[in-house]
């Protein structure tokens, strides 16, 4: 299996489980059994030779609105099996916590959230093609929201130990904002997550499927509000009545949906482990291209051992 392109110009993570044979390679393009393309580091202009009996992988989980590659049927047609976001793709590699983990999350108490300001927001990415920027400017001038990230920042960490600092701050908020930076169907990231995660309520603008992402009544969305003056209305109230703020917390005592369980089951094998199961599946037992070139060299002593070690037309 060759990983064709960098990963946002970083070398990707090659499994070392010895499932396969994992190359960054790309001189070895002629032996690949599996050729992924990372879609958001391929250069559209590239030329790229595709050898007989490959199989192409269309590798994402950026959104198609950001990268309009994904939603070009000319240039997705030379891909064979497409491993993104979206639940139709072969390969489904969604943001969803696991099964244990959704458990971990039910279960763990809601910390004590004093901090003075309601709401937090980690909003550092530049990309902008759903309207979060507009619509979190004007939430600003309504409510009090301490800015942790690039956009708008106010606030700033003691200590940055990566995630596990930002949920460590967002637990101690009774709101986090979870704007994604564009609207796509399945393109639910981590951002509504992290808040759960953090026993912070999410203030949600996406997706408008998220509902099958995460449980009934564990976020606040944004998008059914009028703008940032009637959300930051809502949230003001709910802060001063703790008894309906608590609403969004009561999923946490009840079962966990058995839809959203399933969903998150059904992609918890590692994702090129699932994808390499389906390749083998697909190629039903054909032998590889490095198997085919053995046999190909093999074929070629023989001719030349019947012909006496004369190369060329026989008689």
């Amino acid at each position: 299996m060759l990983f064709h392109t960098s990963v946002f110009g970083r070398a990707p993570r090659l499994p070392a489980d010895g499932a396969a044979e994992w190359t960054a390679d790309r001189k070895r393009l002629g032996e690949a059994d599996i050729v992924v393309v990372h879609v958001p580091s391929w250069s559209m202009g590239r030329r790229v030779r595709k050898y007989p009996g490959q199989i192409w992988v269309a590798w994402s989980q950026e959104s198609r609105v950001n990268y309009p590659a994904l939603a070009d049927a000319a240039f997705m047609a030379r891909f064979d099996i497409r491993m993104t976001y979206e639940s139709a793709a072969e390969v489904w590699v969604p943001y969803l916590p696991t099964v244990a983990e959704w458990r971990w999350i039910a279960e763990a108490p809601v910390a004590v959230q004093g901090e003075a300001a309601p709401v937090a927001a980690f909003v550092s990415g530049g990309t902008d093609n759903s309207g979060r920027t507009e619509l979190l400017a004007e939430l600003g001038r309504w409510v009090k929201v301490d800015f942790y990230g690039k956009l708008f920042n106010n606030r700033q960490l003691t200590e940055d130990r990566g995630p596990e600092s930002k949920l460590e701050a967002v637990a101690r908020y009774p709101f986090c904002i979870a704007f994604e930076n564009s609207i796509s169907a399945d393109y639910v990231t981590e951002k509504v997550f992290d808040a759960l995660r953090a026993g912070s309520i999410p203030v949600y603008f996406g997706a408008a499927n998220v509902d099958e992402f995460v449980p009934e009544g564990s976020y606040i969305d944004a998008g059914a509000f009028g703008g940032g003056r009637e959300l930051g209305a809502y949230l003001r109230y709910l802060s001063a009545h703790p008894a309906e703020m608590a609403r969004y917390h009561a999923w946490r005592g009840r079962p966990l949906p058995e839809a959203l369980l399933a969903r998150s089951a059904s992609v918890e094998r590692e994702a090129f482990g699932r994808l390499l199961e389906l390749c083998r599946e697909r190629r039903g037992g054909a032998a590889t291209r490095r198997e085919l070139g053995m046999l190909r060299r093999l074929a070629d002593e023989v001719v030349v051992g019947l012909r006496g070690g004369r190369r060329g037309p026989g008689p």
